[in-house]
């Protein structure tokens, strides 16, 4: 989890292994710890994945979500709407 300022959330992954990563992400507006679905399993709060990429009838595709992550620190922002 990651607390929210104004309008953006930070979050650090310290020693994480440098590789090909991606990331999902939602916003629990029940507060419940879990994402929202309806009985379909269609979600019913916002999310989004690494590099906006969007998904089809589910999750993005990983060719168009996942990115490199190396020794250096690198910043990734992510879009929830």
């Amino acid at each position: 989890m990651a607390r929210v300022t104004g309008t953006t959330a930070d979050t650090s992954f310290p020693g994480l292994a440098p590789g090909r990563y991606a990331i999902k992400a939602f916003h629990d507006v029940d507060g419940d710890g879990k994402m929202a679905t309806t009985p379909f399993g269609m979600p019913t709060e916002p999310y989004a994945f690494s590099n906006d990429a969007v998904g089809n009838a589910g999750p993005a595709k990983w060719a168009a979500a996942s990115f490199d992550v190396g020794a250096k620190a690198l910043t990734h922002t992510i879009t929830i709407k």
